[in-house]
């Protein structure tokens, strides 16, 4: 309405109209996953990437050319691009939330720049440049309604998004753990749906015959209650954890692919097989809807807290490795100043200060909202209802105090499925391991990850990383398995960054 246009205008007709309305500030006023470039006679071009992030979009310029892609490896074919890696990109991308949000324009190559999410880059016919960033999580006004009236507006405005993300005709697949994000959206992917419509229902599982808790029990009841085809997918037993599929490193355009790779590879290709165009992704539930309120998790938390003290992890948690990776002794000592700057400098708020007494946006918010829809260039694209950003503004304008009348565990996403979910799926307390056979693979593949070290040192992966380190680590989770969560993760992260940068040289 805003831009005078019809309800079943066009989107290229809705872009085109707000290009000419807000200019370089569109990415602020247009919500939605999008990303557009115009250019006019003059030669005169303006790239924008929305907030809520569709796809990643890099652009390289020479003296007298311009050229933009999602893929940074494709421009890096340009003769005229220069493909070196840009050592304080890297090493930002190597790093914790704090680091990787230092990056700004800063690509992984040299030649080539990265849209953040929001941006927008305008070069004009003498190829002077204009860039700007957009936030699109501001301030809020409280929110004046009762618990009902919230209640309400969450269920309609789901529902809103549901409908504009999934068109009659769509066939989804519902990434369904039996947990409540995902079966709220179960239900409402339902309610929402034509009659006869197709839909399925992918549940991580457990290997066979392991025994390892799983979700399938509690997602097959969602399922047949909401008449979704359901099928409980577990990687083959060939699939490593530290050796991802190169089409996904590509795709990944960074250091690293998900350290749930192998349960995402699965399950995409069981949506495939089941016929499914996109995925849906009850992800960042817990930033709105099904977010625990401080003090929510009771005698269970305070004993947590305890524990945590008399074990010293407050001590632990300030002397936190910056990286993600077990980064080379050298490259530690000599880091580029940016980055040595990114880590003193103190951790990042997230969002928009919220006014005193109001939800406001939760920690990772932003990350979430700028994460990539798509695991590689042929992969279905994955939807996430509960990061759009209308929903984050509904909530941040809410008084905690009335979210907190509906129950400070969960208590708005429990409210809202009261009669919709079986009970026993509405009074879940906590869930099982998204990937319930992840560390059994990390175990088992250690040795075959340690036999690839010797290929990462004569490639020159040691100038990046420690790899004496990944091998005496290696050996110790081949022998007992990793330590906790912190050491599992340090491990695969260290061995899928060798296997990027084995990929970049082979590439080169």
């Amino acid at each position: 309405a805003r831009l005078g246009l019809a309800r079943d205008a066009r989107p290229a007709a809705i872009a085109r109209a707000a290009v000419a309305r807000f200019g370089l500030d569109t990415p602020a006023e247009m919500l939605g996953e999008w990303s557009l470039a115009t250019w006019r006679a003059d030669g005169a071009v303006t790239l924008m990437l929305a907030a809520e992030r569709r796809e990643r979009l890099f652009v390289a310029r020479g003296r007298d050319r311009l050229a933009w892609s999602p893929d940074p490896h494709a421009l890096a074919r340009l003769a005229w691009v220069d493909r070196a890696l840009d050592a304080t990109g890297l090493l930002l991308q190597l790093g914790r939330a704090e680091l990787r949000a230092a990056l700004g324009w800063r690509g992984l190559l040299a030649g080539i720049d990265q849209l953040p999410a929001g941006g927008a880059l305008h070069v004009a016919p003498d190829g002077g440049e204009t860039r700007r960033v957009a936030t699109v999580l501001t301030p809020q006004p409280r929110f004046t309604g009762s618990l009902a009236d919230a209640l309400a507006e969450t269920e309609a405005l789901l529902r809103h998004i549901l409908r504009e993300r999934l068109p009659h005709g769509l066939h989804p697949g519902l990434l369904l753990s039996g947990g409540l994000d995902s079966s709220l959206l179960a239900w409402l992917i339902a309610a929402e749906a034509p009659p006869g419509a197709r839909r399925a229902a992918l549940c991580s599982a457990a290997p066979p015959g392991s025994g390892i808790a799983d979700e399938v029990a509690f997602a097959s009841l969602v399922a047949a209650r909401h008449g979704f085809a359901f099928a409980a997918v577990a990687p083959p037993e060939t699939a490593d954890p530290y050796l991802p599929d190169p089409e996904d490193i590509a795709g990944a355009a960074g250091p690293f692919v998900s350290n749930r790779h192998c349960i995402n590879t699965a399950l995409r290709a069981e949506g495939e097989r089941c016929g499914a165009v996109v995925l849906v992704n009850g992800t960042y539930g817990e930033m709105t809807l099904t977010a625990r309120l401080p003090g929510s998790g009771g005698a269970r938390e305070r004993l947590g807290a305890l524990r945590r003290w008399l074990r010293g992890d407050a001590a632990a948690d300030a002397a936190i490795d910056p990286f993600h990776v077990m980064l080379a002794p050298a490259r530690r000592a000599a880091l580029p100043d940016a980055v040595a700057a990114a880590i003193a400098a103190a951790p990042s708020d997230h969002g928009a200060p919220a006014e005193p007494g109001l939800f406001g946006y939760r920690s990772s918010v932003e990350r979430g909202v700028a994460l990539s829809t798509r695991q590689n260039a042929r992969a279905a694209r994955m939807i996430y209802p509960f990061r759009d950003p209308r929903l984050l503004r509904l909530f941040a304008g809410m008084p905690e105090a009335l979210l907190r009348a509906a129950g400070a565990d969960r208590g708005m996403g429990r409210r809202l499925a009261r009669g919709h979910l079986p009970e026993v799926i509405r009074a879940r307390r906590r869930g099982r391991p998204a990937d319930p056979g992840h560390y059994r693979r990390l175990r088992a593949f250690a040795p075959a990850a340690r036999a690839r070290i010797a290929g990462y040192r004569a490639a020159g992966v040691g100038d990046w990383l420690d790899l004496d380190r990944l091998d005496t680590a290696l050996a110790r989770v081949a022998a007992a398995g990793p330590a906790d969560v912190v050491e599992a993760n340090q491990v695969q992260m260290t061995a899928l960054a060798a296997e990027f940068l084995l990929w970049f040289a082979r590439a080169d």
